[in-house]
C-alpha cells in the first residue's frame, strides 16, 4: 500500500524560455555537444546565443545539448528543456516503478540542480518555480496483476481510445495515442528485462501491467493536469492522481460494464464472419486461418519479425517466400480480424484492470 501523499509522476520535461540566462563553466563546456546547421537558403550558419560562458562569453550554435544518467538538457533557440524521470533520480537510477512522496520530489530536484552543478551548469531560477513551465509530463500507475500482461491482451484490443489511435507494439505493449496526449499500457517487468534494469525484490515473480498517461506538449499539459510549471508540480502535488484517474477513464476504460466492449466487437466481428461468407464457400476456416496470423503477429512482433524468424526456420528463400505469401493471403483475405472473445474471462480481467488502476496505488 502507499501513502495518499505519493503521486504518481514519472517523466517530467521543464522548459525556460531564454537558455542563455543558463551560465557555463567554461572549463567544463567541452562536456556540452554543440551542433550547427546552414540555412537552406543562405548557406550561413544558424547560430544563437544559447548560453552565457563564465568567461562573458556567449555558447553560440543552433542546438546544445548534454545528457547524463540524471538528465537530459537540450539548448535550443526555443529555450532550455530540461528532462528527468522523477521516480528513477529518487531511487539512484535504479528504476521507476514506484510513485515518491512530496518530500522526494522535493530532493529530486535538489539532486538534478546539483547534478548540473557538477556539470558545469548553472541555473538562473530554481526549478521549484514558476519560470520553468512544464512542457511534458508522464503520470503512471501499476497493477500487480494476476496473470501475465499477454492474458490482457483481448482487454486492451477492445479498449479503443476516444479521440486517439491505438495500435499493439512488440507483443508487449499497447499504445493509444495523437500528437498531444498518450496513453500506454505495457509489460513493465518486460521492459525493465528488455533494459537490463534490476528488479526489485518486492516484484520477482510478479505481474506487473504499468498505465501511463503522457501530456506531450505544454498546452495537453495545461487542459488536462493541475500543474503547468516546476512550483505547481510540488505545490500542488497530491492532485495529479484524480487527474491520472478521470482522463485514463474517460479515454480508455470508459465502459462501466466489459459487456458494452464485447457486444461492440462481437458485432464487428459478426459483421466480418457475414463478408467472408457471401464470398467464401469454407468460410470459417478462413475466418479461423486470418485469426490465427492475426495471433502471429501479435507474438512475433508483426511482419518483419516474422519474416526474421522465417530465415531461421526456412534456410530455404524460395520455401520461405512460399510459407510468408501463405500467411500474407490468409491474413488479407478480409478484413484484419482480432482474437476470439470469451465474454466472462475478459470481463474479470477488464474489472480486475479497471479497479487495480483506477483504485489504487501500486
Amino acid at each position: 500500500p502507499r501513502h495518499k501523499e505519493q503521486e504518481m509522476i514519472d517523466t517530467l520535461k521543464l522548459h525556460l524560455q531564454n537558455s542563455n540566462t543558463i551560465r557555463i563553466e567554461s572549463s567544463q563546456a567541452e562536456k556540452i555537444s554543440v551542433t550547427t546547421k546552414a540555412n537552406v537558403g543562405t548557406g550561413e550558419a544558424q547560430l544563437y546565443p544559447l548560453a552565457t560562458m563564465s568567461n562573458g562569453k556567449f555558447l553560440d550554435g543552433t542546438k546544445a545539448y548534454l545528457n547524463t544518467d540524471t538528465f537530459q538538457l537540450d539548448l535550443t533557440s526555443r529555450g532550455a528543456f530540461l528532462k528527468f524521470s522523477m521516480p528513477k533520480v529518487y531511487h539512484g537510477g535504479e528504476h521507476n516503478i514506484y510513485p515518491i512522496g512530496k518530500g522526494g520530489a522535493s530532493k529530486v530536484f535538489d539532486k538534478v540542480e546539483q547534478s548540473l552543478a557538477d556539470n558545469g551548469v548553472d541555473l538562473p531560477y530554481s526549478l521549484n518555480s514558476e519560470h520553468w513551465k512544464v512542457s511534458r509530463a508522464d503520470l503512471f500507475n501499476n497493477a500487480i496483476t494476476e496473470y501475465p500482461f499477454y492474458a490482457y491482451n483481448a482487454v486492451f484490443s477492445m479498449l479503443q481510445g476516444k479521440r486517439l489511435k491505438g495500435r499493439q507494439y512488440g507483443g508487449t505493449g499497447f499504445l493509444w495515442a495523437n500528437k498531444s496526449r498518450q496513453v500506454s499500457a505495457y509489460d513493465k517487468i518486460a521492459e525493465m528485462g528488455e533494459k537490463g534494469g534490476e528488479i526489485p525484490k518486492a516484484l520477482e515473480g510478479e505481474n506487473v501491467a504499468r498505465v501511463e498517461l503522457r501530456a506531450m506538449t505544454a498546452q495537453a499539459v495545461r487542459k488536462n493536469l493541475p500543474f503547468a510549471n516546476g512550483g505547481e508540480v510540488l505545490s500542488r502535488w497530491g492532485d495529479s492522481r484524480q487527474a491520472y484517474t478521470n482522463k485514463i477513464q474517460d479515454l480508455v476504460f470508459r465502459f462501466d460494464d466489459i459487456q458494452e466492449a464485447i457486444k461492440l466487437v462481437q458485432l464487428e466481428e459478426i459483421e466480418k464472419l457475414k463478408a467472408i461468407k457471401a464470398n467464401k464457400r469454407y468460410y470459417l476456416q478462413h475466418y479461423l486461418n486470418m485469426v490465427g496470423v492475426s495471433s502471429m503477429l501479435e507474438m512475433f512482433g508483426g511482419w518483419d519479425g516474422i519474416r526474421t524468424a522465417f530465415m531461421e526456420i526456412e534456410p530455404d528463400p524460395s520455401n520461405r517466400r512460399r510459407k510468408i505469401e501463405r500467411l500474407e493471403k490468409a491474413y488479407f483475405e478480409a478484413s484484419t480480424l482480432m482474437e476470439g472473445i470469451d465474454p466472462v474471462p475478459v470481463a474479470q480481467l477488464y474489472e480486475e484492470l479497471k479497479t487495480k488502476l483506477l483504485s489504487e496505488v501500486a
